[in-house]
């Protein structure tokens, strides 16, 4: 589980980038929030999970294919 800076920082994007890519991606059931984080100060921090292990995508002339794995805690 990552927070949103942990996830800018180690794809190298923008905040509003991640926070975008983030909305679009639990709308579409890819990831989850895992938990909430308290810090010191007060603030609650989104953990988020992802709810695929891996993902299986073949392209050939006629078809493509896609195919998901799910993250098992």
């Amino acid at each position: 589980e990552k927070d949103v800076v942990e996830i800018s920082n180690e794809l190298q994007i923008s905040l509003s980038t991640t926070y975008k890519a983030l909305t679009n991606l639990e709308k579409l059931s890819l990831v989850e929030i895992q938990r909430f984080k308290i810090t010191d100060d007060g603030k609650k921090i989104k953990m988020y999970r992802s709810r695929i292990k891996k993902a299986d995508i073949s392209i050939n002339e006629n078809n493509s294919k896609v195919l998901l794995y799910p993250n098992n805690y």
